[in-house]
């Protein structure tokens, strides 16, 4: 995972599967790289698959952080992650701020 600190906050940046196997090592390079952070973006351009794991994941991720008042936005899922965020029912609570291919 990657990540970039500009003025506003961070932006991390996953790669790969967000699945039963990588979720727990993801939620703590998450909670690692967004400490002191005033906002945090997940850019999820380079995640090529996500389970109910991944998206929990997203879930606690959102519910965290804005419990300690720090903004949390999702941006540039690949096709596939948007079609299981929707289909899961969550696009109200996992709220999409780009989709890929728009512009930045």
């Amino acid at each position: 995972m990657r990540g970039k600190k500009t003025p506003e906050g961070i932006t991390l940046k996953p790669e790969g599967d967000l699945v039963v196997k990588t979720a727990g090592q993801a939620h703590r390079l998450f909670r690692i790289g967004s400490k002191g952070a005033a906002s945090v973006t997940v850019d999820l351009s380079r995640v090529e698959a996500m389970d109910a794991c991944g998206l929990q994941l997203m879930v606690h991720l959102a519910k965290y952080f804005s419990k300690h008042n720090i903004s949390f936005r999702m941006n540039r899922p690949t096709p596939r992650v948007s079609d299981v965020i929707s289909e899961a029912g969550l696009g109200e609570v996992l709220t999409i701020h780009e989709k890929t291919g728009e512009a930045a």
